[in-house]
């Protein structure tokens, strides 16, 4: 047996070799960094230590294993033959990732939650397990299956091709919910209770079954059809006619139906500016014959005062976002159906009812409203447009409606980034310090003057000459980007807990560096990749892309920086614009109105918003400020109610 033993030093580096049989170790030691080596037969181990890190790389055969030691945080990676195994610790995280052949499953476990996801070949299976909560996810080819448990409650959901199956059960309740094409149907069961509700294009029909009663209900077009039994009573409801039956009995009377019972008798054609292809402002055109009606029982009919216009007005007129809004608009198009044009731009509306639907309930004709119109809907350059009640608020009380329409669609983009991706709400936003990019835009603006209403510290990026503009709006801070480095002077300042980028680009760079580590700090991003990548890749690749894209961030920003990385999009949201409507009139937010145009002049608004720097809003003036004509169109539609309803009185006095 032979041993061979060598040590060097030189100042305060140490190394030393020692050799036995066919075994080889090295140690090297350089002021507070270590590295071992070990070989023995056709086995390598490499040990790296530095400061509080360690790093070890074994080899063996065709076997390699990286293992990864830097504070609370462990990383272990192996490979045999076409076989890797990846896992990594974090304070209470491990997440662990096994690639064989085309097989892929990963594992995250984060303090009570557990999350699996498997994939093999074209199928992909998701399980996440959080307290008591279950929810499995498995996609194969075009199909998608959801399941989720929570405490005694199952919900399923199975989409294939174009048909959608969702299954609830709570307790002895279960609903059952199938789309396919245009078709809907909805059954729920509780106790000796059945109701089912079937719709198909326009016809609506719901049945339900209690103990022994019976009643059905259908609508087709502009008509409705009830009929109730109960025991050996009957009762039929058609057009405002009414039929009882009760053994030989037989009773019939007639009412018309109230304006909010009822689609609009008032017109059926309006005039707007329509896209009939996608291009420049030239591509607009004005008609005075589009189609409208209520299709929906919870549908308000607005007309149309005042019209805002958004950058995403600008983007979609060009195409941006065409392939997704399709989809969502009619989802049969993805089957090669023809739904896309035309297109009505305009996302924010401010007017006055003048018809509802039967299932309407927090307003009426004649109420002064606002709202942001979904971008898959029809927007407010038209006459009238049509918007469910959910997505509709009473209007403020101090406000215009050109004033009006200057707020609801940045309010309800500016409160999803801020409450639903920021973290942020009135009784949590004290003291914290945001900063906002593109602080003048719409966006801004409103961000501002809600986030200094809450108590928050804002700082504000923009140009010179919105400085005054900002500041008046309650900014406490403000960088010109056009005096020099932005990303150096807020470098300068203190850390902030929430980041709102409305400018996108290289901000993403070293915005992320401004957030305090490990504090829970958000950076929020308004300009994502979801829609473009829908445009250019298809809408199945475009999502996927676009989640793995989210995803991979966040993980690598919660890893690199204790910082948390979300994407912003506007959500419909009519309750929280009701909010936004009390702080309105309590004064705390103002309106910014930069530019108003005439209904003649849309082609020239658009040219206006394009030239960029913004300093608020544009509104477009739809019909004069003058609620004479929309109160005809709402009275037209009572006096006629009112009079049958003095019919029916005067025949039941004879009876």
């Amino acid at each position: 047996m032979s041993s061979v033993g060598a040590s060097t030093r030189l100042l305060g580096w140490t190394q030393t070799l020692s050799r036995l049989l066919g075994s080889t170790q090295t140690s090297t030691r350089l002021l507070g960094w270590t590295q071992t080596s070990s070989r023995l037969l056709g086995s390598t181990q490499t040990s790296t230590r530095l400061l509080g890190s360690t790093q070890t790389l074994s080899r063996l055969l065709g076997s390699t294993q990286t293992s990864t030691r830097l504070l609370g945080s462990t990383q272990t990676s192996t490979r045999l033959l076409g076989w890797t195994q990846t896992s990594s610790r974090l304070l209470g995280s491990t997440q662990t990732s096994t690639r064989l052949l085309g097989s892929t499953q990963t594992l995250s476990r984060l303090l009570g939650s557990t999350q699996t996801s498997t994939r093999l070949l074209g199928s992909t299976q998701t399980s996440s397990r959080l307290l008591g909560s279950t929810q499995t996810s498995t996609r194969l080819l075009g199909s998608t299956q959801t399941s989720t448990r929570l405490l005694g409650s199952t919900q399923t959901s199975t989409r294939l091709l174009g048909s959608t199956q969702t299954s609830t059960r709570l307790l002895g309740s279960t609903q059952t919910s199938t789309r396919l094409l245009g078709s809907t149907q909805t059954s729920s069961r509780l106790l000796g209770s059945t109701q089912t509700s079937s719709r198909l294009l326009g016809s609506t029909q719901t049945s339900s079954r209690l103990l022994g009663s019976t009643q059905t209900s259908t609508r087709l077009l502009g008509s409705t059809q009830t009929s109730s039994r109960l025991l050996g009573s009957t009762q039929t409801r058609l057009l405002g006619s009414t039929q009882t039956r009760l053994l030989g009995w037989t009773q019939t009377s007639t009412r018309l139906l109230s304006s909010c019972g009822s689609p609009p008798r008032l017109q059926n054609r309006m005039s707007a500016w329509v896209l009939h292809r996608y291009g420049t402002h030239e591509a607009l055109r004005f008609t005075e014959d589009v189609s409208v009606s209520l299709s929906s029982a919870s549908e308000l009919l607005i007309k149309v005062t005042a019209a805002g216009l958004n950058p995403l007005d600008v983007s979609m007129r060009g195409g941006y976002g065409a392939g997704l809004l399709k989809f969502k608009r009619d989802p049969v198009s993805l089957m090669g159906g023809d739904a896309e044009f035309p297109v009505i731009l305009g996302r924010d509306v401010s007017g006055v009812v003048v018809d509802c639907g039967p299932e309407v309930t927090h307003f009426s004709p004649g109420d002064e409203v606002w709202a942001a119109v979904p971008p898959w809907k029809q927007g407010s350059l038209a006459q009238f447009v049509t918007l469910t009640e959910y997505e509709v608020s009473h209007k403020p009380k101090l406000l215009s409606h050109i004033e009006a329409a200057s707020i609801p669609y940045v309010a309800s983009t500016a409160l999803s980034a801020l409450v639903n991706a920021g973290g942020l709400c009135r009784d949590s936003s004290s003291n914290k310090r945001v900063l906002i990019t593109g602080g003048s835009g719409g966006v801004g603006t409103f961000s501002i003057q809600l986030l200094k209403a809450w108590g928050a510290h804002v700082t504000v990026t923009c140009s010179q000459n919105a400085e005054g503009l900002v500041r008046g709006l309650g900014a406490d801070e403000v960088v010109d980007y056009t005096a020099g480095d932005a990303a150096e002077q807020l470098q300068m300042m203190e850390k902030f807990d929430v980041v709102l980028d409305g400018v996108g680009g290289d901000t993403e760079q070293w915005a992320m560096g401004l957030l305090k580590p490990w504090s829970g700090a958000k950076y929020v991003t308004l300009v994502t990749p979801l829609l473009s990548n829908t445009d250019s890749m298809g809408l199945l690749d475009g999502t996927v892309h676009s989640g793995f894209t989210l995803h991979n961030k966040a993980i690598q920003n919660i890893i690199s920086g204790g910082v948390f990385y979300r994407w912003g999009f506007y959500a419909p949201d009519g309750p929280a614009l009701d909010e936004v409507s009390k702080l309105v009139d309590a004064g705390k937010i103002l309106p910014v109105v930069e530019a108003q145009f005439p209904f003649t002049q849309v082609p020239q608004a658009f040219q206006r918003l394009e030239q960029g720097h913004a300093r608020g809003k544009t509104v477009v003036r739809v019909a004069e400020e003058d609620n004479g004509q929309a109160e005809e169109l709402v009275q037209s539609s009572c006096t006629e109610t009112a009079e049958s309803e003095q019919e029916v009185q005067e025949t039941a006095r004879q009876h």
